[in-house]
């Protein structure tokens, strides 16, 4: 029996259909997103066990945990594989013509989780929308994004700033999005964070982005705008923007991005001193610090 759900992410519509278990079963932070049908949904289609069979030009290849992914580009749109020992064990295919892209194989919930993360990139690329890598803070309705290579040291900072600011909060820990909506850009909660559960239906203006790296002492440099863009790209999502056609489209988000607001280099240790000099660069106004 298919079973159908819709979900509100980023204030998109999201329509999936499944032929086993309902998605809010099988990946219960979705139920956060749940919402009423609407007209002109993002379509995404959980198929059978089977994957598809990889086909296409081949323009990317990564690892991520044990498998082996591959990216094409191929008649029908784009396909990612992934992988173990040689075998393919879940498909994602776009189908531009229909504007769907089907996963097939594993219903295992860490494999479904990130293909779905993949479907909804692939089909909200066009939408001035993007689920970037990053630690988000939110103090006073602005979402500040921390990003860095992974094992740099975002979360321990995030966590850091909370201490010190009992009044900001987590929006997400690993993939909140961006998507901008004619007079800014907006931060949203997403069913996606990575091993902090932080699922939240919210929404914050983008007030600034933080690009994280590991050093002997506290500092921080607003960067111009060439150097912020080559910080920004490498937290959008490879298995898009290796492609020259999908990153084409990525980049009207990208300026619009740049252009509202600074990106900042902080060097930094692992302490509170660096999260009240990050926290006070972006929000000039706090100057009282919990000790």
């Amino acid at each position: 029996m298919v079973k159908n759900e819709y979900f509100r992410i980023a204030d998109h519509s999201v329509f999936i259909e499944t032929e086993r278990d309902y998605i809010t079963t099988i990946l219960p932070e979705f139920a956060v997103f749940a919402a009423s049908p609407t007209k002109n949904p993002l379509y995404l289609r959980v198929g059978g066990d089977e994957p598809t069979r990889p086909s296409g030009i081949l323009y990317y290849t990564f690892k991520t945990d044990n498998y082996l992914c591959h990216c094409y580009h191929n008649r029908f749109g784009y396909q990612v594989t992934m992988s173990q020992k040689d075998k393919v064990v879940v498909s994602i295919q776009t189908k531009q013509l229909y504007h769907q892209t089907e996963i097939r194989g594993t219903y295992e919930p860490s494999l479904l989780r990130f293909a779905l993360w993949l479907a909804f990139g692939f089909e909200s690329v066009d939408k001035m929308t993007v689920a970037l890598h990053a630690s988000t803070i939110v103090y006073n309705g602005r979402a500040t994004l921390f990003i860095a290579e992974s094992g740099t040291g975002k979360s321990t900072h995030t966590s850091l700033i909370q201490k010190v600011v009992p009044e900001s909060y987590l929006l997400n820990d690993d993939s909140p999005i961006v998507r901008y909506e004619g007079n800014g850009c907006m931060v949203y909660g997403s069913p996606w964070s990575g091993k902090t559960p932080c699922y939240r239906q919210e929404k914050a203006v983008l007030n600034g982005i933080v690009k994280i790296c590991r050093a002997q002492q506290n500092r921080i440099e607003e960067l111009p705008v060439i150097e912020a863009l080559q910080q920004l790209l490498p937290a959008f999502p490879p298995e898009l923007y290796m492609n020259e056609t999908l990153k084409e489209l990525y980049a009207p988000l990208l300026s619009k991005i740049i252009e509202s607001v600074p990106v900042y280099r902080l060097y930094c240790l692992p302490n509170r001193d660096a999260a009240k000099l990050s926290f006070g660069t972006l929000y000039p106004k706090v100057r009282r610090w919990k000790l």
